[in-house]
């Protein structure tokens, strides 16, 4: 999964990555704080 230009500005650094599925970032010591992956239509989620 092409992440993009997320990163820039926001400390947060790809750590992982699962091909053509998800990625993983990070902005501490911990592996990972947020999972990005693709969705049908484009919106923030927060539960």
């Amino acid at each position: 999964m092409r992440v993009g230009t997320l990163p820039e500005g926001t400390g947060f650094r790809a750590t992982d990555e699962v091909p053509g599925l998800a990625a993983f970032l990070s902005r501490s010591t911990a592996h990972h704080n947020l999972l990005i992956e693709p969705a049908p239509v484009r919106f923030p989620n927060h539960t």
